[in-house]
Order: structure tokens, then C-alpha cells, then sequence
């Protein structure tokens, strides 16, 4: 039989062993830790952070025509407007392409407060409306966000997509500064650098846990091939930069709404659940040939670069966290303001 003294020296001698198992537990849980943190969530710094919209599918009929004609037909109801190109004024683009951007102007007078356009919010995309169709057991999976993202990526593939001609208006290349090269963000301050890896991140996280999740569920809708890392951040920046939301919608995409270019100065967009539209209103008179522009928000100009792309030049009143990001915001030097019609191409009359 083991005296006291016996089993006391026998506990004493186990301790070392207890000890490198816990260590080497400790050092196990570390590693895989470690491995899936470098892996998943690392500063976007280390990892490559490229979106790449994806193909127009063939046979579709793009146009701003056919967008137009679309919308009327889905009840929609227009001023006398076109797509026009508009000049940046004062603006060291690097190549001619950056000189213009793409607006929307009126063909007739304008009022202060009446509606330049009124959309049937019932053919907008987003979380409503993957109701009934095959998306549907995304709803209880996925939040609204990450369901907006799955939707416009999914319905972007289709040839034969109810949206198909306003999908493919929607840019390839997006200019948030979230999508800047290495050099681009060298240049820029910490507190355009911080937003930019913050919503990267964001982006990022939202890609390793979506994914999964959808691939999953519907296998035979959502190839590998297919459904890249580079398309869900394309449409992740779309949907972050071109998506609404009210007390009673979330993350929808507005067909033709989202064309209008932003000024402080605008109106935002209305919603109104009875008829049920999203309308625009003039938030100034405005002659023939000038441009109409939405309100995107009360943001200060380093969160205007971030997510959109530009700083507007007469955004002061709208303050940063702190002077250096409203200066950086400025210093920018991406701007649109007021622009000279080079072309425009009549859409309704």
C-alpha cells in the first residue's frame, strides 16, 4: 500500500508533465488562433483587395435608353431628362477619362420642389425582393446587408435577370478610395488610410462568413468559379456606396435613382409608402441643360472620398471627427462641381 508520503512524491513529480501539456495546449490554441487571424482578418494591407465586377452577360441590350424605357414601363414617371457628360473643373485627373463624370440634366424647366423622378419602389433590388423567388432561404441565413451583396452578385450573372438593364450600366470600376492602389493610399493622410482598412476589413469579414453560408445552402446556384472574392467586393462597394435605406426599407438599389451625382445643396431622395415611391424633388430652379443632383447625406469629406470617391469642394460645413481629416478630405483635390455639358443623349420626352 502507498503511504502519504508515497503518492505526495508521485504528484510532485507529475507536476512538470502537467505543466508542458498545458503549455503545449496553450501553444496549440496560439498558433490556430494566430493562423486564422492572419488568414481571415489581417490588415488589408497584407492582403490583396482587388474587385472586379463582373462580365455583362451576352445578348443583354445596355443603354440608358433602355434603362429609361424599362423604368417608364415598371410605372415610373420622368421629367424630360439625359445622360449628359460633365465636366471636372480644376480637377489633375491623370488621364482624359478622369475629366468627366456621368450626370443626369433636365431638357425643360425647372421648379423648386417639384418631382424630377419618381421610381416604383416595388422594382428595386434588395431584401424585399427575394421573397418567392430561389434566394429565398438566404432570408433567415444572412443579414440584409450580406443578402443586398449575394442578390446583386447573383442577378448581375443572369442573362435573363429582371434587372438586366440597369445592371449593366452599373460601373465595372468604382471609384471609392476603398479600391486604391498601394501608391494611392501611401499618399493620402492616416485618417483616410484608417477608413479605408476599416471598411476593408469590413468587407473582407463579410466575404469569409457569406460565402460559406451561401455556397452551403444553395450549392447549384453559386459555383466557386463564379461567385470570386473579387465580385462579392465589387458588388459590396456598390451596394456600401449606391443602396438606400428608410424606416421601412434596407440596402435597396433604386434603378435610374442612383444615376443622379451628389451636392450638398440637393434633396435627398423621399420615400413614400402610399403610392409606394421613391421621388426626387428639385431643390432649386433650374433652366434647361443644367444639372439635377441628389443629396447622399450629411458626411464629412474624408468619409465622402471613402465611400464615393470625391470630397465636394464646398463641404466645410460638414465636420470630420477631427481638422486633419476634413483638411485630407480637401486636399484630396477629387471634387465635382458645377460642370459644362461636352455630351448628352436624350432619354424621354
Amino acid at each position: 500500500r502507498e503511504t502519504t508520503a508515497t503518492v505526495h512524491m508521485k504528484c510532485e513529480a507529475s507536476k512538470p508533465a502537467v505543466a508542458a501539456l498545458w503549455l503545449t495546449a496553450f501553444l496549440l490554441w496560439f498558433t490556430f488562433f494566430y493562423l486564422v487571424h492572419a488568414m481571415y482578418f489581417k490588415g488589408p494591407e497584407r492582403i490583396e483587395f482587388v474587385a472586379e465586377g463582373p462580365p455583362v452577360p451576352k445578348g443583354v441590350a445596355c443603354s440608358e435608353e433602355e434603362l429609361v424605357s424599362w423604368v417608364v414601363s415598371k410605372g415610373a414617371i420622368l421629367k424630360r431628362v439625359a445622360f449628359a457628360d460633365f465636366l471636372n473643373e480644376g480637377v489633375p485627373w491623370e488621364s482624359e477619362e478622369g475629366q468627366y463624370r456621368r450626370g443626369i440634366m433636365t431638357l425643360e424647366p425647372l421648379q423648386q420642389g417639384e418631382p424630377v423622378a419618381s421610381i416604383p419602389i416595388n422594382i428595386s433590388m434588395g431584401p424585399e425582393s427575394v421573397n418567392g423567388t430561389e434566394l429565398e432561404p438566404l432570408i433567415p441565413l444572412i443579414d440584409t446587408f450580406q443578402l443586398s451583396i449575394v442578390q446583386l452578385l447573383y442577378e448581375a450573372l443572369k442573362p435573363d435577370s429582371e434587372w438586366k438593364t440597369y445592371l449593366c450600366l452599373l460601373p465595372r470600376q468604382l471609384p471609392s478610395s476603398i479600391f486604391w492602389t498601394d501608391e494611392q493610399l501611401d499618399a493620402a493622410d492616416e485618417g483616410i488610410q484608417t477608413r479605408v482598412f476599416n471598411m476593408r476589413n469590413f468587407l473582407l469579414h463579410n466575404w469569409f462568413t457569406t460565402m460559406p453560408i451561401v455556397t452551403a445552402a444553395l450549392p447549384h446556384l453559386f459555383p466557386a468559379d463564379k461567385f470570386t472574392r473579387a465580385r462579392f467586393l465589387w458588388a459590396g462597394g456598390i451596394v456600401w456606396s449606391r443602396a438606400w435605406g428608410s424606416k421601412n426599407h434596407d440596402h435597396i438599389l433604386l434603378p435610374f435613382m442612383d444615376m443622379f451625382n451628389h451636392d450638398n445643396s440637393a434633396n435627398p431622395v423621399s420615400f413614400s409608402e402610399t403610392p409606394g415611391y421613391a421621388t426626387l424633388y428639385a431643390s432649386k430652379d433650374s433652366a434647361p441643360g443644367v444639372e439635377v443632383h441628389d443629396s447622399y447625406g450629411y458626411k464629412c469629406s474624408t468619409n465622402m472620398l471613402v465611400f464615393y470617391g470625391f470630397a465636394p469642394p464646398d463641404n466645410d460645413w460638414v465636420p470630420c471627427e477631427d481638422d486633419a481629416e476634413a483638411e485630407s478630405g480637401r486636399e484630396a483635390n477629387i471634387t465635382r462641381s458645377e460642370a459644362n455639358v461636352t455630351n448628352a443623349t436624350s432619354l424621354s420626352s
